[in-house]
């Protein structure tokens, strides 16, 4: 499963410890966003 490598890849920068709340919706939004391509990438 080598998406799944990606995303870890790509989670790793955001494990701020303090994130503001800017932060925070930014990497929900951009998860749902990577989640939902990995979804894809799965069944298609």
């Amino acid at each position: 499963m080598p998406y799944f490598d990606d995303l870890v890849a790509d989670i790793r920068p955001f494990s701020d410890p303090t994130p503001t709340k800017t932060q925070r919706q930014r990497k929900l939004s951009w998860l749902r966003r990577t989640l939902s391509k990995a979804v894809e990438r799965c069944q298609g």
